[in-house]
């Protein structure tokens, strides 16, 4: 869908028949680490995502 040349691009009736649009796959129980979701998980989630940011964050500044 992102491809600059439109020749290129996905057609309408492909995306019709494309399994994960229609809902075929199996989908995954885990929920996506959203705001909402770490907050619902506690301190150590919280802790653990915050000290990774921070780690990256460092990285970038540094380097």
């Amino acid at each position: 869908l992102l491809t600059v040349d439109p020749e290129r691009r996905l057609k309408l009736s492909a995306l019709k028949e494309n399994a994960w649009l229609q809902g075929g796959g199996v989908m995954s129980s885990t929920p996506l680490c959203t705001p909402d979701v770490l907050e619902s998980t506690g301190p150590t989630v919280r802790t653990y995502v915050n000290a990774t940011y921070k780690v990256r964050y460092l990285r970038l500044t540094l380097f």
